[in-house]
């Protein structure tokens, strides 16, 4: 085979980098018999002639477009920050971001993600930023010697995830190393923060592929935050173990806060074909791995199984099935994550939560089943999306608050896409378990044009997952981490949306304000005034105003010669708590009530009777909470 032709952008890249993007004469030994669309990494998939080693030629970004009005639930969309300028040029798409909330400070996320993604597998690094107030700001960097970008010694780095330790005092950054000319050997690492994200140890090797016959794929980490039971603190990490066509669950554990690592073990047979391990701590201490299973090579036997462990990870029972019969979903344009599901356990009762995506009848679905028994047996699956026949959704992500009451599924959706390209990111929230699902919400204001990512052999690559923070309460709100295009590169974005069946001002201001803003009453309660301008928070709500804009509401009042006075202001419509009372002066300081105003229960209009309405006669609009 001819050496993969480098672009101009590569050229400048040291000579490790070149070497590692050389084509070999073969595939790996551990490609034998791969069936390479299940491949997460994507690393060197049969190495094709075509390939280049950067991020490929991408379209130019179109005009700016008119950001989407979005339901006032959710707050603004905030990018995690500018590239590091070690990224070498060519080399600033980013990918596949994850977050985690702090288990002390609801307002701390750590967000993980690709750095300079390749086409052909992998990033130049992996990057990491933290959010100190809920995701309204963040502070970017790359994960120290993640790669031989500045030191370390893997070519390239993928599938990053986030963690805390239970207390919160230990940052957790796990990722897979890419080391080798043909890019065949993996490196499971972990990286660690133990002075609250100011500076992450150099990473610790957790597992490396023994030959080019092995390699580790689609890595995820869980820390079991129970106290009282033996593997408190235990951080566990589980991956897929590529042997030619076998693709069988591993799992590793640390039980000294990420320092020394037990020797990697399968917990599927030998000769499973398997993906996307989930992995949770249940209350009792127990272990569940949620993973796809492709038991054969059809079309229709796709499953969702279930290891159990009693003892916290160290043994574990038989394989059972959560949902079978899956119709894979995939998305014509993009790559997806098909057969990467998501899980997630609530902490309090230890419901378990399984979302996919599916073709159910022919359209694109996402699904969602729950167990109440510790994966014992599983409701039959629920449809959470409820997008257009005709428009895909793919890539769900999980997340429940505590008590499991609230439980949030967000996931990229078409449905406002006039082409195959663009993208957005859509949440469903359920209020009773995931029982039933309330309508969709958009949470990105620009839709994401794919064409300007990384073009893989599966499609355009923007990640195989995203990153979702569980809602806390009434003042922490879920926290979304996707990927945008809006400034012409693929970079990682935040949202923050309150959940709730309709709009309140306690998601209202949640989606907007820290966790620390909102439980301060002189800033964040009603008459809290943000922004400077007068207009205190509740109003700011009511009337649909910007709190963190000195704009006030504008109030316009029409006559007639003998009809009543009519009065115009702008008024929240969606709000479920605001009722509008009408009052008037004639010297701004004594004010009484408009009897017969039309305006209780809500605005935007209000009709005067004449006689209210003299010469000189001054209106206000008072917003009143229900």
């Amino acid at each position: 085979m001819k050496p993969r032709v480098l672009t101009r952008a590569a050229r400048g890249l040291a000579s490790a980098w070149m070497l590692a993007s050389s084509v070999a004469a073969a595939p790996p030994a551990w490609q034998q018999g791969l069936h390479a669309e299940r491949l997460s990494a994507g690393v060197a998939l049969a190495l094709e002639d075509s390939r280049v080693a950067t991020t490929n030629r991408r379209a130019a970004p179109s005009a700016s477009p008119v950001p989407a009005v979005l339901d006032p639930r959710v707050g603004p969309n905030v990018g995690l920050g500018s590239d590091p300028a070690i990224l070498p040029a060519g080399f600033r798409a980013q990918a596949e971001p994850h977050v985690a909330r702090h288990p002390v400070d609801p307002d701390l996320l750590l967000a993980t993600f690709q750095d300079g993604r390749f086409t052909d597998g992998g990033a130049v690094t992996c990057g990491y930023a933290i959010s100190r107030d809920g995701g309204l700001s963040w502070s970017r960097g790359i994960i120290p010697k993640a790669t031989k970008l500045d030191g370390g010694k893997s070519d390239r780095a993928t599938d990053p995830v986030a963690a805390f330790s239970p207390g919160g005092k230990v940052f957790y950054l796990n990722t897979l190393g890419i080391e080798g000319a043909n890019l065949e050997i993996g490196i499971l690492q972990i990286s660690r923060s133990i002075d609250g994200g100011v500076t992450f140890l150099p990473p610790v090797e957790i597992y490396r592929s023994p030959d080019g016959s092995v390699f580790p794929d689609k890595n995820w980490m869980v820390v079991n935050p129970y106290p009282g039971t033996p593997t408190h603190g235990r951080v566990v990490v589980t991956f897929t173990r590529f042997q030619g066509a076998a693709s069988p669950i591993a799992v590793t554990y640390s039980d000294d806060d990420g320092v020394t690592w037990r020797t990697p073990f399968l917990v599927t047979p030998a000769n499973a074909q398997c993906q996307g391990s989930q992995p949770l701590f249940l209350p009792d201490g127990k272990l569940a791995v949620v993973y796809w299973d492709f038991l054969g090579s059809g079309s229709f036997d796709h499953s969702l199984r279930v290891v159990v462990s009693p003892d916290g990870g160290s043994t574990f029972g038989p394989p059972s099935t959560a949902v079978s019969g899956i119709v894979l979903h995939d998305d014509t344009t993009l790559r997806d994550g098909g057969f990467l599901p998501t899980a997630v356990a609530d902490f309090s009762s230890g419901t378990i939560w399984v979302s996919y995506q599916a073709s159910v009848g022919g359209v694109p679905r996402i699904l969602v089943a729950r167990s109440t028994d510790g994966a014992k047996t599983w409701s039959l699956p629920v449809v959470a999306s409820d997008n257009p026949k005709t428009a895909s959704v793919f890539n769900p992500v999980l997340a429940a608050s505590a008590d499991g009451r609230s439980v949030v599924v967000a996931f990229w959706d078409k449905r406002a896409s006039a082409d195959a390209y663009h993208v957005d990111t859509w949440v469903a929230q359920s209020l009773d378990g995931g029982a039933t699902w309330q309508p969709n919400l958009r949470v990105t204001s620009v839709s994401t044009d794919a064409r300007l990512a990384p073009n893989t052999a599966r499609g355009y690559m923007i990640g195989d997952y995203f990153g979702l923070a569980a809602p806390v309460d009434a003042l922490t709100p879920a926290v979304v981490v996707t990927i945008d295009t809006r400034d012409g590169e693929p970079q990682p974005l935040s949202s923050r949306f309150g959940v709730g069946p309709g709009l309140t001002f306690d998601n209202w201001r949640a989606a907007r304000f820290s966790r620390a803003f909102v439980a301060d009453p002189t800033k964040g309660g009603e008459n809290g005034d943000a922004d400077g301008d007068g207009t205190g928070l509740f109003a700011e709500y009511a009337f649909g105003t910007d709190p963190s804009l000195p704009d006030r509401p504008v109030v316009r009042i029409g006559r007639t010669a003998q009809g009543p006075v009519t009065i115009s202001y702008p008024f929240n419509a969606a709000a479920t708590d605001v009722l509008v009372d009408l009052e008037t002066s004639v010297d701004l300081v004594d004010w009484s009530p408009v009897a017969g105003s039309t305006a209780a229960g809500g605005g935007p209009v209000a009709t005067i009777p004449r006689e209210h309405g003299g010469l000189g006669a001054h209106y206000r609009a008072r917003a009143i909470r229900k």
